[in-house]
């Protein structure tokens, strides 16, 4: 049996959290509920697949005055190789204003669309890890 993907849903509204983690449980992820920025920030590391974050817009604020914008920059600059979605509103889709994140989607962006996008950028790629530096072999001593 393959391990669970590992989904951390950051939400600021209960309802559409619960929502999430229900419908992304029914398929056969494991979810991470997070209901403000602080919350996510603290169950962010490298287990996690997938992040989706979901807000009114670029600029709102969390109880604390801080911007959920800076929340996608800093799991970027920890760990970059995580794939970040955004549910975005669509000022904040049009006008580009999270460029930190893989993909964003809009709100009224139905749930199967959205399940398609966490099971192609969840999914692992084969390989090296990007950021990893190739080994380069040099020979000496041979004279040919």
């Amino acid at each position: 049996m393959r391990p669970k993907k590992v989904l951390l849903i950051v939400h600021r509204d209960e309802e559409t959290l619960s929502q999430l983690c229900f419908v992304f449980h029914i398929h056969g992820y494991r979810t991470i509920p997070c209901a403000d920025r602080e919350l996510g920030l603290r169950n962010f590391d490298s287990s996690v697949d997938l992040v989706i974050a979901g807000f009114k817009t670029a600029t709102s604020l969390d109880k604390k005055g801080i911007k959920f914008k800076t929340m996608v920059e800093e799991m970027k600059d920890r760990i970059s190789r995580v794939p970040i979605l955004l549910i975005a509103s669509e000022e904040d889709y049009n006008s580009g204003a999270l460029c930190a994140a893989d993909a964003m989607v809009l709100t009224s962006c139905p749930v199967a669309d959205l399940r398609e996008r966490v099971r192609v950028m969840s999914a692992r790629k084969r390989g090296p890890k990007s950021g990893r530096a190739k080994a380069s072999i040099r020979l000496t001593g041979s004279k040919r």
